[in-house]
């Protein structure tokens, strides 16, 4: 809360245009925890490149990063990707430890770091979530990890040790002599991290044939703790499926779909939903079309606002 960080990298391996060498990434550390300008304190830099801004974390005392590094040639790029977390004191900037051989051959889909503990998901034909053990800034490593079939692009800490991932569920295919993801649809898994070298996925939730909106603006997640509610909004592959919102419920280590909650096109404007929230105790939808209103139990409609 006394500290702004800013992250650049000319050559971005997510940037537009980007196929080879993500370079290094400059870190700039600002104080804004008085009324006035901010004041700059130092700067560092890490090898590779920043996926979003939760591939940054400070705490007690740490700055910790996650990237991916992309040394390869044109054609040959991903043989030679490398993911790496590294640990750095935030009052000087530089590096005191570092964990590398994240995911080989794979780049960085997801990354959360939640107090002493860091979760990476990697992925090229299967997703496997990591978890890091930062407690020792000198001596950060891979405490335990999990391979499953699809990936997570965002993860939410739900407490009492449980992860909820967003993402995509794929099936290896076979095709012109190599092995292709092909991408089934919207998934929702829950994660029991509660033993940190034992990560297990209790749950997961399929839409076929559906993308999400949450991999590309993680705000679009809602997770409403005193009822347990998730709402995930989904994409248009699926003209059944378009403008909706995925709405389940978590139950100790469960995940049960409750159903889907769809907003009324209005005009030309779009009826995909673009953010979810709880208001007295009801469930909201926005979309560029309206506001629906529904019950937050059965999902029955109680009010449209149309734009």
């Amino acid at each position: 809360t006394s500290s702004l960080y800013v992250a650049s990298n000319p050559d971005c391996v997510y940037c537009d245009g980007a196929s080879t060498g993500s370079g290094t990434t400059q870190l700039h550390r600002f104080d804004i925890s008085g009324s006035g300008k901010p004041t700059y304190l130092g700067s560092g830099s890490v090898p590779g490149s920043l996926l979003s801004q939760y591939s940054l974390s400070d705490y007690d005392g740490s700055l910790r990063v996650a990237t991916t590094l992309n040394a390869g040639t044109p054609g040959n790029a991903s043989s030679a990707t490398s993911n790496s977390v590294y640990v750095l004191d935030d009052a000087t900037l530089r590096i005191t430890g570092h964990v590398d051989g994240l995911g080989r051959g794979e780049r960085l889909y997801a990354v959360r770091f939640l107090g002493a503990l860091g979760y990476v998901v990697t992925y090229n034909q299967v997703d496997p979530l990591y978890v890091l053990d930062l407690s020792d800034p000198t001596e950060p490593r891979v405490d335990g990890s999990l391979q499953l079939d699809g990936f997570s692009s965002y993860l939410h800490d739900i407490g009492s040790g449980r992860l909820v991932g967003v993402g995509q569920d794929t099936t290896p295919v076979e095709e012109n002599g190599g092995v292709y993801a092909h991408l089934d649809g919207l998934m929702v898994q829950l994660f029991d991290v509660r033993n940190p070298s034992k990560p297990a996925r209790t749950s997961r939730i399929v839409l076929s044939n559906t993308p999400g909106q949450v991999e590309f603006d993680p705000h679009a997640f809602l997770y409403w703790q005193p009822s347990g509610l998730i709402a995930v909004p989904v994409g248009s592959w699926s003209s059944t499926d378009a403008g909706k919102v995925l709405v389940a419920r978590v139950d100790g280590t469960t995940l049960t779909q409750v159903g889907t909650v769809g907003n009324t096109t209005t005009g030309q404007l779009s009826n995909v939903i673009e953010r979810s929230m709880i208001v007295d105790n009801q469930l909201w939808t926005l979309s560029p079309s309206g506001i629906r209103v529904s019950d937050q139990s059965t999902l029955a409609e109680r009010t449209w606002i149309g734009f």
